[in-house]
């Protein structure tokens, strides 16, 4: 299956977060762009976390 990832959504916030975190901690740990990576990976993850929970769930208004 190509496009699979290794970690679920959820792991993978959680590790981001972790980073991100540290990163607060100890300033010098990551460079600029490497936060600006993070932070925009993890609202991608968080986009296809929702998308794939809308659908999932069907309903009304859910057209993928």
């Amino acid at each position: 299956m190509i496009g699979r990832n290794f970690f679920s959504y959820d792991s993978q916030i959680k590790m981001i977060k972790k980073a991100l975190k540290a990163s607060e901690q100890d300033p010098f740990l990551y460079k600029d762009e490497e936060l600006i990576k993070l932070k925009t990976s993890l609202r991608n993850i968080r986009e296809k976390k929702e998308q794939q929970r809308q659908a999932t769930n069907g309903g009304f208004g859910y057209d993928i």
